[in-house]
């Protein structure tokens, strides 16, 4: 069997295994980055967007035999029959990952975040404080280019936010002095050229894809890295971890589209697939020297598997407002993130959306049995008048809450199907009740003529938990920096890592904890 060699070898070439690997390279390491997925070209995507029969979230990237990808369209090819229906994940298996399509929010946990049972009574404890990450708060802002007001942050921000739009200014006017006063949201979106990449050119793509490549994906540390010195295998599967009689990592058995196996063997191997990909990879590394996969002593491996939950609001108001012209998130209502209430109900963050999303109108409108010509009119008279809100509500650590293998059944690349066992609290069905009550309040400011308030969604892109942190290897499955329990030179970085949800978007959390990750690698290696 074919073998390849590197000092430091990183699954995934999302942000968190892009960030590490340039961290890393930057010390003259040999780093190796593994993608399942192949490179993909802005305009191309855009291209097979735009003719996409089906507009969601993956329309027009790429979806390999080799690498599926999992969408509301295809959701019973991906996971195993009697999954829960809570669940529709949509995420990327390409070079960069699933920041191609995030909106770019970046916000910070807060401590309280961090310490959840300590300063609430519910979930656990992260096993960090803000002042350990801080830091890497600090440097991962600077790297993505985030822009923002720094009132309220520790760090001042590379820059200024983007200006807001007529509907985003309209709607914080109506919401000003009243209990839903909205704040900036800070955005991983240029609004002046930075860092090579250009100012925002307001095409109102940013969670589809961003033309100008203003907003930061993964892409950007991936070339980072391979400008000092790290190699990148795209369209390389990895199928199986194989350790050795010492515990440590021995080499990986990996996959090209044609199905040939080679190793590639390494020093330190970093895991940094998403919080599905991650724990279906462990799982299926099972031997009989591991019955129950790599890392997986503790039994936890899959485990506390966690969403932001979205309660969704579309009001028509009376006038035009014009959506989706310019970026699609300027405005966020935090306060409902940090309140006493916590206690009995999760926190959560409400986005206000600047999204141009005439397919669902269309689609609800046939429902209603309007047909063209009128539903034409419907749609122009009636778009120009929409603003729509979500939420990200938190949700708590369950260890009921698991993903397991199903051997019997499997995806397009012969891998295992995942089974996913899902539930909602009555700490998080009680936050549901509380966001549809607020987005009913907001609804009269607006004076809007017509609300809907969704009950909840279930397609997910913040998948988080299922290989969580912690202090003790018997309820956790790696410690506070993303080594593995079991296994001293394998990391674990990503949003899997994740012991709590927190109200607020992932994505700086995760490039925080990476680079945090990976300095304690350097500082060990004694570079």
């Amino acid at each position: 069997m074919k073998e390849i060699q590197s000092d430091i070898v990183v699954i995934g070439s999302g942000i968190a295994g892009a960030v590490v690997a340039y961290k890393l390279a930057l010390k003259g390491l040999d780093v190796l980055i593994i993608e399942a997925g192949p490179r993909i070209d802005t305009e191309d995507v855009r291209k097979k967007f735009a003719t996409s029969p089906h507009m969601h979230h993956n329309a027009g990237y790429p979806d390999e035999v080799h690498a599926p990808i999992p969408t509301w369209t295809k959701r019973d090819t991906f996971l195993a029959m009697g999954s829960s229906k809570l669940l529709v994940p949509e995420y990327l298996r390409c070079v960069g990952g699933t920041t191609w399509h995030w909106d770019g929010v970046t916000h910070r946990f807060s401590q309280s975040d961090l310490s959840l049972k300590t300063t609430h009574g519910v979930g656990v404890d992260w096993p960090l404080t803000y002042e350990d990450l801080s830091p890497y708060y600090d440097e991962a802002e600077k790297e993505l280019g985030v822009a923002g007001h720094s009132e309220g942050e520790s760090a001042t921000f590379p820059m200024k936010p983007t200006p807001a739009s007529y509907l985003e200014n309209w709607v914080h006017n109506k919401l000003k002095g009243s209990s839903h006063a909205l704040s900036v949201c800070p955005m991983a979106r240029n609004s002046k050229d930075y860092d090579g990449r250009s100012q925002c050119q307001g095409f109102s793509t940013c969670s589809l894809v961003c033309p100008s490549k203003a907003k930061y994906t993964g892409v950007v540390h991936v070339e980072k890295a391979e400008e000092k010195g790290a190699h990148l295998l795209a369209n390389t599967r990895v199928d199986q971890i194989i350790v050795g009689k010492d515990q440590k990592i021995s080499h990986l058995i990996a996959r090209k589209p044609d199905g040939a196996p080679f190793k590639i063997k390494g020093n330190q191997f970093i895991l940094a697939a998403n919080a599905l990909e991650s724990p279906r990879l462990l799982l299926n590394s099972a031997t009989e020297q591991h019955p129950h996969g790599v890392a997986n002593s503790s039994g936890y491996v899959g485990r506390n598997l966690m969403l932001h939950p979205s309660i969704i609001a579309n009001y028509v108001v009376k006038e035009d407002v014009f959506p989706g012209r310019g970026p699609n998130i300027h405005f966020v209502l935090d306060k409902y993130r940090e309140t006493p209430s916590r206690t009995s109900y999760s926190g959560f963050l409400i986005h206000l959306l600047n999204t141009f999303n005439v397919y669902a109108d269309y689609h609800t409108h046939f429902l209603d049995k309007i047909y063209p010509p009128a539903l034409d009119l419907e749609i122009a008279e009636r778009y120009r008048k929409k603003i729509e809100f979500n939420s990200c509500m938190e949700m708590l650590p369950n260890p009921e809450n698991i993903l397991t293998l199903n051997t019997s059944e499997k995806d397009s690349a012969g891998v295992p199907k995942m089974h996913i066992k899902l539930s909602y609290s009555d700490y998080e069905k009680r936050s549901f009740i509380a966001c549809q009550s607020i987005y009913q309040d907001i609804g009269v400011h607006l004076e809007a003529t017509r609300t809907e308030i969704s009950d909840i969604s279930t397609n997910h892109s913040h998948l988080m938990g299922t290989l969580t942190m912690g202090d003790d290897s018997k309820k956790s499955v790696v410690d506070k920096y993303g080594r593995s329990h079991d296994h001293p030179n394998l990391f674990v970085v990503g949003y899997s890592l994740f012991p709590t949800s927190t109200p607020v978007n992932p994505t700086l959390t995760i490039a925080a904890l990476s680079l945090r990750t990976a300095s304690e690698i350097i500082k060990e290696l004694k570079i």
